[in-house]
């Protein structure tokens, strides 16, 4: 009988595995730390305009199940009542204080959102109202 390495039983299991994780849609992995998380898209995602902002969201077709956003050069994620931002659509997005997001993401309408920040229904807690300008 012939016995078969250990490489050649995992190695197109590795690569199985490898494959499976490319092809799968958006999704968020939270870190242990809560402070981050990693966001990986199987194939780059289609980004559309918000009509009336200048603000742009990925095509409803393709979105992930947390709300992100594309404004002023910079990606914005919320999730789980908590803000993430980015210079890139993918890859690691590290946590920043409600204060920080730019005011023209609370001009989204409620329907572009999976879960629209339940603070914005008082106009102080919009952000760009702490006296910042973004």
């Amino acid at each position: 009988m012939r016995k078969i390495s250990k490489t050649r039983i995992w190695l197109p299991i590795l690569v199985l595995g490898m494959a499976l994780a490319v092809a799968q849609p958006a999704h968020v992995a939270v870190a242990a730390t809560g402070a981050s998380f990693q966001v990986t898209f199987g194939t780059a995602p289609h980004w559309d305009g918000i009509p009336g902002t200048r603000v742009r969201e990925i095509r409803t077709a393709e979105r992930p199940d947390y709300d992100m956003f594309q404004y002023g050069g910079n990606y914005y994620a919320y999730n789980n009542n908590h803000w993430y931002s980015s210079r890139h659509s993918s890859g690691q997005f590290r946590e920043i204080e409600s204060r920080r997001v730019p005011g023209a993401l609370s001009k989204v309408p409620s329907e572009h959102w999976h879960n629209y920040p339940s603070g914005w229904g008082d106009k102080n807690q919009h952000p760009g109202n702490s006296g910042q300008h973004h």
